[in-house]
């Protein structure tokens, strides 16, 4: 497993590739205060409402480079399931 900090960073870059980055503002800025989950679910969030496909590495990431809580990764994984896979 991976710094959090790290992967979190690595994740929201990646989400930057189909996500504006004026979407990720909020998630960045998060990240910056030192709470990486919540920068990733706030991405995630933006990934959804700017409709941006996210790939299977990316999803494999989110879930497994944290150790979520069960309520929080419930919510990530429900974000998850309606957002489109990005094609290899």
């Amino acid at each position: 497993m991976t710094d959090p900090m790290t992967a979190a960073r690595g994740i929201l870059t990646l989400l930057s590739e189909t996500v504006p980055e004026s979407d990720l503002t909020l998630a960045r800025e998060t990240l910056e205060f030192g709470y990486p989950r919540l920068a990733v679910s706030c991405g995630i969030s933006a990934a959804h409402q700017a409709n941006a496909s996210v790939s299977e590495d990316i999803r494999h990431l989110v879930i497994h480079e944290f150790s979520w809580p069960e309520d929080e990764l419930a919510d990530v994984l429900n974000e998850l399931e309606h957002i489109p896979l990005r094609a290899a």
